[in-house]
């Protein structure tokens, strides 16, 4: 469950503050360098298209180590450019950032751009969020943060593209008792197979088949028919039917 907590709950506090850019050379010693502090308070939210009680599914086959903040002034300059790493076993993550405001800063605050992007071993954004207008309320304002922005964020790693999904196979008549597993294929729109897509399976009706969300491992468990979904984060899906029998008695 931790890459879906990571996604759906990743809580950045991050404290501002006005002065010298940190990077900039300083070519003396200089005091009091950052003479106001504020906060900007934001929260990540995931979207995709499959229902809530499939995305831990989902996500789980989304692996990443490090998240890059980047902050833009109106003018499109950079504020902050940043890459964090995300621990194994952390669920969510509190930081606290250095960001340069100018002097005339208002108490009203100053509105900035956020983008944030998930990034797995092989350097690849897999999850990306914004550009989205916040603001950084300096302390010596009001002294208090604006309430915590949320942060959609979407899908953008291998098969974010994909177009369709084809399940196999696509009707399966059985008797209870029985086991079979459905694969999956994300398909591009020239039809060509996209490798590494995460498909969630689910059932229509668990009495009549159950199956394993990520594996698509299922067994037969009462008479009926069903559906099984394969689906995309993106949107893309399609159903196998499944027909369930009694044995003879």
């Amino acid at each position: 469950m931790r890459r879906v907590a990571v996604v759906a709950s990743l809580l950045f506090a991050v404290l501002v503050a006005c002065g010298r850019e940190l990077t900039a050379p300083v070519a003396t010693p200089v005091v009091n360098v950052f003479k106001r502090t504020g906060a900007l308070l934001f929260t990540p939210q995931v979207e995709t298209a499959i229902p809530a009680e499939l995305r831990p599914a989902a996500l789980q086959q989304v692996v990443f180590e490090r998240v890059r903040i980047t902050l833009r002034r109106e003018d499109g300059s950079i504020a902050l450019d940043t890459v964090v790493l995300f621990p194994a076993g952390a669920t969510e993550l509190t930081l606290t950032l250095q960001v340069p405001l100018p002097a005339s800063a208002p108490a009203s605050g100053v509105p900035l751009s956020l983008n944030l992007g998930y990034v797995n071993a092989a350097g690849d954004t897999v999850f990306k969020g914004g550009p989205l207008p916040v603001t950084v309320v300096p302390t010596t304002g009001s002294g208090n943060p604006p309430a915590p922005v949320s942060v959609p964020i979407s899908y953008t790693g291998p098969g974010a593209t994909a177009t369709a999904v084809v399940i196999a196979p696509k009707s399966f008549s059985g008797l209870v008792g029985q086991t079979l597993t459905f694969t999956a294929q994300a398909l591009s729109g020239t039809g060509q197979v996209m490798p590494g897509t995460p498909i969630v399976y689910s059932s229509s009706n668990a009495a009549v088949v159950t199956v394993d969300p990520a594996s698509g491992a299922a067994r037969l468990v009462g008479r009926g028919t069903a559906t099984v979904l394969a689906a995309l984060l993106t949107g893309p899906s399609d159903v196998a039917t499944v027909t369930v029998t009694l044995p003879a008695s």
